[in-house]
């Protein structure tokens, strides 16, 4: 076990803090360098999608809904991300010589823009954990060799990494993955055929590192490991006027391609899927993800999640999680479909995160953080 504690969560305190919020010593000085670390954690497109409020003891997570994916079925992205900060914060503490007590209020379903999804308190005591080592170094990789299969071994130390109650991670049949990696470049290709998601995606990306420097958040152009003369492309195509015209010669069908490819020329697939889609099951999901990831960095993998085909099985299956624009909804419970009958071993399940591992070079570039708080 990681040393974390799950407990309930006293929602009859004003405060709503719960009654043993009151460790023996002051671990104020370690906090901020636990954050400083944990901080680095992955969400979807580095939207960031948490505000962390420091205490003398410990921390406060909250969900900050401001930065949430209009395409995010259900926050099941949001989540995800928000899980991997608790587990890295968990992390990081167990390195400094802390056990981190992690105490998650039931799901709010208000409008509260900044609902409180853990208190996280620290003691002296327990040992380090060791994917503690790996928080800093964890990155995306997309560029992989194509012809270095993952050994069988290593699938294996991936998956039981896992240590949340509900999560599993099955790994996609070598002799399906083509027909996961095509049924991934439509899902991509959807992205790029509706405005409101073209949007999304071009208000995450940073084309510059000023950009990025100044927002602290999204995707910097420079560490997708893109093609020559790619980015630009990209950037062409950043008003949806253009890329509407640019679809009918086959933009979104050469990304679509694109993303098949990077799939298919993976190493091995891997799915993380968990019992219901509901936020307590996406947290937990998110704090495993974040623990396969570290795994995978121990192991010397590259590793690359894949998200696209998730959300869209999501829209598919989950329609009232989602207001999907009307001509989208036939086109996502299609592919919700296909997805079923490719991967069985997630049936009865909700697929979470899908991603990619194998060998390839780190991205020269890191992306950034916004400050803590």
């Amino acid at each position: 076990m990681n040393g974390n504690l799950e407990k309930k969560f006293d929602a009859s305190r004003p405060d709503g803090r719960s009654p043993n919020a009151n460790p023996e010593a002051d671990t104020g000085a370690d906090t901020e360098a636990i954050l400083q670390t944990a901080l680095r954690a992955p969400s979807a497109e580095n939207t960031q999608p948490w505000r962390v409020e420091r205490g003398r003891t410990g921390v406060l997570v909250r969900y900050d809904r401001s930065r949430r994916m209009p395409s995010d079925p259900g926050g099941m992205l949001d989540y995800t991300g928000l899980g991997a900060l608790i587990e890295s914060i968990v992390l990081a503490a167990s390195g400094r010589g802390l056990l981190a007590t992690v105490e998650a209020p039931p799901p709010r379903d208000d409008d509260d823009r900044l609902p409180l999804v853990a208190d996280i308190r620290f003691a002296p005591g327990g040992a380090p954990d060791p994917l503690c080592e790996f928080l800093a170094s964890r990155c995306t990789t997309r560029r992989m060799a194509a012809d270095k299969p993952v050994p069988g071994d290593l699938l294996e130390s991936m998956a039981r990494a896992v240590r949340q109650p509900g999560v599993r991670i099955d790994w996609i049949p070598a002799g399906r993955v083509r027909d996961v990696a095509a049924l991934v470049g439509d899902a991509t290709r959807l992205r790029f055929e509706h405005a409101e998601y073209h949007r999304e995606f071009y208000e995450n990306l940073r084309f510059t590192r000023d950009e990025a420097e100044r927002t602290g958040d999204g995707l910097d152009v420079a560490t997708l490991q893109l093609p020559p003369g790619v980015a630009s492309v990209m950037r062409f195509f950043r008003k949806w006027s253009r890329t509407r015209v640019g679809n009918l010669l086959g933009y979104s069908r050469g990304i679509g391609s694109h993303a098949a490819k990077e799939v298919a020329g993976s190493g091995a697939v891997g799915m993380l899927t968990v019992e219901e889609p509901d936020p307590g099951s996406f947290l937990r999901g998110g704090r495993d993800f974040q623990r396969v990831w570290l795994e995978a960095t121990r192991l010397g993998l590259a590793f690359h999640p894949v998200a696209g085909l998730t959300v869209f099985v999501g829209h598919g299956e989950r329609p009232d999680a989602i207001e999907s624009p009307p001509d989208l909804i036939e086109k996502t419970r299609q592919i919700a479909g296909r997805f079923r009958s490719l991967a069985p071993a997630a049936s009865g399940r909700t697929p979470q995160m899908m991603f990619r591992v194998g060998y390839g070079p780190r991205p020269a570039v890191a992306s950034l953080r916004r400050p803590i708080g």
